[in-house]
């Protein structure tokens, strides 16, 4: 399927963040099961963009903290502050960092936090990398992802980078995930919010340990202007 295809609006739901904070993990807790995304390693597709993880990096959406602690362990990475907006996540990702077989050598803090009000958790902090791997796929219809990206961009410095790694409409039907991303509405969407977009890759995976195979996903590198 191609991205011409699928109608950009139509793509898949948007779960809402009590979802997140008060459904999912809450549920996986209570009954000894995993969430869909906890592949208890980091998002392979990553590694194709690791040379651009570096300084001060802000995680987005952590989740279970994979990816936080995969990031901790690369050359250039000074620190990682890991957010997410449910607590049981970031309980379980404060226990696999402490149990890591080896620990990454930047610090890697995991709070718990709301990606549209980041003030109160971050204050003046300005981060050299941001890092969004399958957060902007939930955030629902253009607004939303257009006031989403209004709220983040401000923490990172001119001339840091934003990694992103979603789900795209490459994905046919039928389709039981979050909105699937058209390549040329997120450039559109990154551009407008004050980022040069320097890469698209529309080849990309994303893993997870419900589908027979993995899902297609687009992996974006963007510089903040």
């Amino acid at each position: 399927m191609s991205s011409a295809s699928v109608p950009v609006n139509t793509t898949g739901a948007a779960p809402s963040p009590d979802f997140f904070r008060d459904v999912v993990y809450v549920n996986a807790l209570a009954t000894g099961t995993r969430v869909p995304w906890d592949t208890q390693a980091p998002q392979p597709a990553l590694a194709r963009v690791s040379q651009h993880l570096r300084g001060a990096v802000l995680d987005l959406g952590a989740g279970l903290g994979d990816n936080a602690i995969w990031v901790g362990s690369l050359p250039d990475v000074t620190s990682v502050t890991a957010v997410d907006v449910s607590p049981e996540a970031v309980a379980e990702a404060r226990k696999r960092l402490a149990s890591a077989a080896q620990p990454p050598k930047a610090p890697v803090s995991f709070l718990v936090g709301d990606v549209f009000v980041l003030e109160p958790l971050l204050g003046e902090q300005r981060f050299d990398t941001l890092l969004d791997s399958a957060v902007f796929h939930c955030i629902g219809d253009d607004a939303t992802q257009a006031r989403y990206l209004a709220a983040v961009t401000p923490y990172v410095k001119v001339g840091g980078i934003a990694i992103m790694l979603v789900f795209s409409d490459e994905n046919p039907d039928p389709w039981r995930g979050p909105r699937r991303i058209n390549a040329e509405q997120a450039r559109k969407q990154w551009s407008e919010a004050g980022w040069r977009i320097e890469s698209m890759a529309p080849d990309a995976v994303y893993k997870d340990i419900i589908r027979e195979k993995d899902a297609h996903a687009l992996l974006m590198v963007a510089t903040k202007l």
